[in-house]
């Protein structure tokens, strides 16, 4: 069992605090444009893209684009104890062997230099023990 795309390879946000994405100051500018990042799961196959906006104060609005695994989806990360962290319902967070794929809540977490970790819990649907599981991602900015 293996967390998808969604977990596997939606969230990009690489190099955070030095070009801006994610800063602060960036978050609480409700001028400021989109930006737009790539998100690679640490031995994902499919990344996928972000189109982040700012949404209030140390907010950010994320959509994420999906792909030909995922479904697209969107949610509001806050910086939170020095970092990023985003709470969203995914219709097909985890993915079993068989290709079957199953909801879950996902927490995306990642830093200022746009290393992160998707996580959610496993049921057991797979056919593992139920517990928790997790993927690492990085972020890379686009535009």
């Amino acid at each position: 069992m293996r967390i998808t795309r969604g977990i596997t390879a939606s969230v990009v946000f690489a190099g955070l605090a030095a070009t801006g994405f994610a800063s602060p100051a960036w978050a609480d500018d409700p001028a400021a444009p989109a930006e737009t990042y790539t998100l690679k799961l640490v031995g994902g196959t499919e990344p996928t893209t972000w189109v982040v906006t700012q949404c209030g104060t140390q907010c950010l609005h994320v959509e994420d684009s999906g792909n030909s695994i995922t479904a697209p989806w969107s949610s509001d990360a806050y910086a939170l104890s020095g970092q990023w962290t985003l709470f969203v319902n995914r219709s097909d967070l985890i993915s079993c062997p068989d290709g079957s794929k199953f909801s879950a809540p996902g927490q995306y977490n990642w830093n200022a230099a746009g290393q992160g970790t998707v996580s959610a819990h496993n049921d057991g649907q797979c056919g593992d023990p139920p517990g928790p599981i997790s993927a690492d991602f990085t972020l890379t900015k686009v535009s």
